[in-house]
């Protein structure tokens, strides 16, 4: 009976013994797998903090969107409303540009008389003038003192493109042949549209080659001006010449009465040397 106490007592404690290393080994793995899990959960917790963060950076980023929406709905909404009145004012607009594209030559024309009637006599130049078939805004009568020199100008309001100028060039050019001067003149009603056509060298010398002239308000009144001087130069040396006739006659009628008070003089010393010759004889007479 004892043996059979001890033998249990012996197979109780070795059971609690092993129970309690079971405990300690559980303990230790519980404890593991706890502090496992505290860092999983901790790792969660800070990946959640930063997913907050994150979903407040796109809430911003989504009221920033929404308010960009909402500038572009307002700005489509203003676009189309530009759109429409543009659809509105585009067919005036471009019967306001067919307007002045059919009267830019009736303009040009008469910016070229305003300006001749402050510079010429009314008889230094005539209007709508007929050249062969063609007919001219203006034709030039300037008197070069005796001859008159007959110009045709002719205005064209050109955009300042080149195959455009070269294309108002030609119109000009077909007035050359009925021209006595031998050329024409083209007119540009604007000085600034007139220096930046006469940049292009190569503009220049195809008007040159077709007998064209391009001008504008500054440089044709200098061009009216040079002949007016040139016609005064001119009158002045006629007058001169004139004055050199009258003098050269007055030298000869000088010329004249000199041999002719000479030939006087002559006869008056021949009279005096007879007078004191019959003097001479008185003198001996009354002596006797």
């Amino acid at each position: 009976m004892e043996l059979f106490l001890g033998v249990a007592l012996a197979v109780f404690l070795l059971y609690n013994i092993l129970l309690t290393l079971w405990y300690i080994s559980e303990r230790k793995r519980l404890n593991t797998e706890i502090n496992r899990l505290q860092d999983i959960i901790s790792s969660l917790t800070q990946e959640i903090r930063q997913g907050n963060m994150a979903i407040g950076k796109i809430d911003g980023k989504i009221s920033i969107l929404d308010n960009v929406d909402k500038h572009v709905f307002t700005s489509t909404q203003m676009v189309s409303q530009i759109s429409r009145s543009l659809e509105e004012v585009s067919p005036k607009i471009t019967k306001l540009y067919e307007s002045i594209i059919g009267n830019r030559g009736r303009s040009g024309e008469m910016i070229l008389q305003f300006l001749l009637e402050r510079i010429l006599l009314p008889g230094e130049y005539e209007s709508q003038v007929t050249m062969g078939p063609y007919r001219v805004d203006v034709l030039l009568k300037l008197d070069m003192g005796g001859a008159v020199m007959k110009i045709p100008v002719d205005s064209k309001f050109t955009y300042g493109d080149e195959s455009d100028v070269k294309a108002r060039i030609d119109e000009v050019a077909k007035y050359v042949p009925y021209s006595d001067t031998g050329f024409a003149l083209m007119y540009v009603p604007s000085d600034t549209l007139f220096a930046e056509i006469t940049q292009n060298v190569h503009l220049i010398d195809y008007a040159f080659s077709k007998g064209v002239y391009i001008v504008g308000p500054t440089s044709l009144y200098a061009f009216v001006r040079s002949a007016h001087m040139m016609k005064s130069l001119v009158d002045a040396s006629q007058k001169h010449k004139e004055t050199l006739k009258k003098v050269s006659s007055i030298k000869k009628d000088i010329d004249d009465i000199l041999g002719e008070s000479e030939k006087v003089l002559r006869h008056s010393r021949n009279m005096i040397a007879r007078l004191e010759s019959l003097n001479e004889k008185l003198r001996r007479i009354k002596e006797v």
